[in-house]
């Protein structure tokens, strides 16, 4: 699955794009703001590797700083798979906690991501342009 995501945090803007691999791996890259721009991120189990500017550092998931975007969606997603999801407005809603902060992830019928919300941290995601892709 590919798909990218805009995100609202405070009064903040910024943007990634996603994809997803059969064995698990969240390939995430910052595509706005600006100064942020090609930061790479991907995740899979426990750890991270991030790389921009020629740089390249892997850390435990942990080890990230609570509020990292990238982090708070990547700890929703390993978290609802499998979750059973309540009817809401035609749509479906999963809830939970991520580090004492509750948050709602919105999906499709078909179980696609639509959006995801921590209202406490105003933080708000929305999901687009989400491609299942073959082989993957």
């Amino acid at each position: 699955m590919s798909f990218s995501c805009n995100v609202s945090y405070a009064n903040e803007k910024y943007c990634f794009d996603v994809k997803t691999t059969k064995n698990g791996v969240y390939d995430c890259v910052l595509t706005a703001p600006d100064d942020l721009k090609g930061m790479a991120f991907a995740l899979s189990g426990e750890k991270v590797t991030v790389k921009y500017s020629g740089m390249e550092i892997e850390k435990d998931l942990n080890d990230i700083p609570y509020g990292n975007m990238i982090g708070l969606f990547y700890e929703v997603m390993k978290k609802s798979n499998g979750k059973t999801a309540a009817e809401k407005d035609k749509n479906y809603c999963l809830s939970g906690k991520i580090k004492n902060s509750d948050y709602e992830l919105y999906v499709s019928p078909s179980g696609l991501p639509m959006s995801l919300e921590f209202p406490n941290e105003k933080i708000y995601m929305e999901f687009n342009n989400l491609t299942l892709v073959k082989g993957e």
